[in-house]
């Protein structure tokens, strides 16, 4: 990040591998927590395309990238499918880190260019902000 000029404050959503064990999702969660520390105001949001279309093994990379992609175009962070109870390992209130169950409207920043994170690989976009539909 650093050799990009990109602060980790300038990263809004990761698309995290999660693949829904409680301990690697907790160990995945807490080195986030500690590279993008966020306030209440500001939360770090996370994902995984794993729980829309299944692990899918190799193509899981890809997968998720295309999400984030489209994610990025559109201005729409895609829920979480299924989530009913998270692990209490992941702390996620204390560590104000968000986890949408519905489609959820890009979060407003000053700059028109929106940062994410996939697999700690950073990918941006200069697309314009396009407004959610109701």
């Amino acid at each position: 990040m650093a050799r990009g000029g990109v602060e980790p404050d300038d990263i809004t959503y990761i698309e995290c591998h999660g693949t829904g064990t409680k301990v690697g999702d907790a160990i995945e969660v807490e080195a986030l927590s500690r590279v993008f520390r966020r306030t209440l105001d500001r939360p770090l949001i996370i994902g995984s395309v794993k729980s829309n279309v299944g692990h899918s093994e190799a193509a899981s990379g890809i997968a998720g990238v295309l999400k984030a992609t489209l994610a990025l175009e559109t201005g729409l962070i895609p829920p979480t499918h299924g989530l009913k109870n998270i692990n209490q390992k992941l702390r996620i209130e204390e560590r104000h880190i968000s986890i949408p169950t519905t489609l959820t409207a890009w979060p407003d920043k000053p700059s028109r260019v929106r940062r994410i994170g996939e697999r700690f690989s950073l990918i941006h976009s200069s697309f314009p902000h396009v407004p959610s539909s109701p």
